[in-house]
């Protein structure tokens, strides 16, 4: 059992970080779509992986902290098998939140 969880974290994270790089590379096609050359799509690859991501970079940041907390001070993470459905609400809220703001914006244009 001792490498299980971690397993399924690493697969957890390939998966998610799949499903986004699906979408930024479905973006990038639709944009070719419309009409950006070549050399704007390629300028445009190149400056997609170097975007920082503050929700990812605060994600990273407590479960780090909430893992050397377990790790150096016994904290006891029991509480994560009851309250981790709160981490999929709360990306449903997000996207509910840009979506509607997304439609305001168009719809102001």
């Amino acid at each position: 059992m001792g490498l299980v969880p971690f397993l399924g974290l690493f697969l957890a994270f390939f998966w998610l970080y799949n499903v986004i790089d699906a979408v930024r590379v479905a973006s990038l096609y639709n944009d070719a779509v419309l009409g950006l050359g070549p050399e704007d799509l390629r300028r445009e690859l190149v400056l997609t992986g170097q975007k920082g991501s503050i929700g990812g970079g605060v994600v990273l940041l407590a479960l780090g902290i909430l893992f050397l907390l377990h790790t150096l001070f016994d904290v006891p993470l029991d509480w994560i098998r009851n309250w981790w459905p709160v981490v999929p609400i709360g990306f449903g809220l997000y996207l509910l939140y840009r979506g509607i703001q997304d439609r305001r914006k168009r719809e102001s244009e």
